[in-house]
């Protein structure tokens, strides 16, 4: 008799024809982006295998040898990475871009060197934009604007600013995106959920996945010019504070890939400020407070509050630009946002424990809010800057595994920029915070 136990077969079921079809463009995204693919994984290696080698000397120097040495590889390997950005395109330098304002991730020399495709982006000559705006306008697009200048008065990594002049005489500023990001995205977007997963099995201490979710949501946005331009009419519906304006949208020139608004003239604000240092106080007391009545008041935030994208004009007013990230806030949210930034800024007497608690962040244990209440509370005589604290709880949060809702992570950065601003310039956060 054959005692041998019965084989368990398995059944795998066929994939629909949708799932079929998923797999194969994403195989061929995949395939069509390899070179680029492959240039990373190659400075990755190259970065890693320095560090192993300096790992394995390191004990034959002193401290003192050892932390310089360190530097300038941090140094060399940082201009790899950011080359390596710069070269693979779109999503890369929006990577770069994100990175560089993640000092509890990476070394300084990581971010000063991330920092410059802040404002790096190659220009791309104006003759190659012109299928773009053919296939916006016709082949007739000459007769929508008396004039185009073809050098660029502002470079991204997805797009290209232009000065123009309408037909009846307006002067505009054009957004034109580069040719062939959206298909540079839909490439990356598979390979950076891939890394993803990969990475996060290896590095606990920062969550990893919301990171790759993050880039990619904002970078998806910022490719629909339409929804810009939404931002742009829903942003200025409300009441600013006086001397906070948003650029008119001219809406029937604009499209998924051109966004045409009112030209502003001044300053951006670093020209500015160090033209007028004298004037820094005010003008970023004034775009704090804007950015405190954003959140708490309208529930509708700029989410990118780089220097590039406040224009300063003769008489003090500040332009905001750039509407492709704006955070939005549900009316709970902004409640909850708003009691947890009033405690923290000391101006409510509520307990950390409570607000944090009622403003969605999850796993907070009794040793986090005594960390969290040395910080802020235990600050009144020190002269910490709120952005620094505000950064170093979120360093505590993100150590101790705490949920962060996404969207405060928005909300802290925005904050937490234009408060690096304010330290730039000598100008103290709290002293400058104006609350009814």
């Amino acid at each position: 008799m054959n005692t041998r136990p019965p084989s368990k077969r398995r059944f795998y079921s066929l994939p629909n024809r949708r799932q079929l079809m998923n797999s194969i463009v994403t195989t061929q995204r995949v395939i069509e982006g390899r070179d680029r693919y492959l240039r990373l994984l190659r400075v990755v290696l190259d970065i890693a295998q320095s560090y192993f080698f300096f790992k394995k000397s390191e004990s034959k120097l002193n401290p003192h040898s050892r932390q310089e040495g360190m530097s300038a590889l941090h140094k060399k390997n940082a201009l790899k990475l950011a080359t390596a950005c710069r070269k693979n395109g779109a999503t890369w330098v929006k990577l770069a871009q994100i990175l560089s304002c993640r000092p509890d991730i990476l070394p300084k020399e990581y971010i000063d060197a991330l920092k410059i495709l802040q404002n790096d982006a190659a220009p791309v000559k104006f003759d190659e934009l012109i299928p773009v705006l053919e296939q916006e306008f016709g082949l007739q697009w000459k007769k929508k604007f008396r004039s185009i200048e073809p050098i660029p008065i502002a470079t991204a990594s997805i797009a290209q600013v232009h000065k123009a002049v309408l037909m009846d005489g307006r002067e505009v500023a054009i957004k034109i995106q580069l040719p062939g990001v959206a298909k540079l995205f839909d490439q990356d977007f598979v390979i950076f959920l891939t890394l993803a997963e990969v990475i996060a099995r290896f590095i606990t201490q920062v969550d990893v996945k919301q990171i790759a979710n993050q880039l990619l949501k904002t970078t998806q946005e910022e490719l629909s010019f339409i929804k810009e331009a939404e931002n742009i009419q829903l942003f200025s519906q409300f009441k600013h504070l006086e001397r906070i304006k948003s650029p008119v949208l001219v809406e029937a020139l604009s499209s998924d890939t051109i966004l045409v608004t009112e030209w502003v003239d001044g300053l951006r604000l670093r020209e500015y400020l160090d033209k007028h240092p004298d004037q820094a106080r005010e003008l970023l007391a004034l775009l704090l407070n804007s950015y405190i009545q954003q959140i708490t008041k309208f529930g509708v935030f700029h989410g990118d509050p780089h220097p590039g994208n406040f224009i300063i004009n003769d008489k003090g007013e500040i332009t905001i630009l750039d509407f492709g990230v704006v955070g939005t806030l549900t009316q709970e949210e902004t409640t909850h946002y708003s009691a947890l930034l009033f405690t923290l800024l000391d101006r409510s007497t509520e307990s950390l424990n409570d607000v944090f608690a009622r403003a969605g962040f999850e796993g907070i244990q009794e040793d986090t809010f005594k960390d969290l209440t040395r910080i802020f509370l235990g600050s009144k005589n020190f002269s910490t800057e709120y952005t620094e604290l505000l950064s170093e709880s979120l360093e505590i949060l993100r150590k101790q595994h705490i949920t962060v809702p996404d969207s405060f992570v928005a909300l802290a950065r925005a904050l937490v920029t234009v408060g690096g601003f304010m330290q730039t310039y000598d100008v103290h956060v709290k002293e400058s915070i104006v609350t009814d």
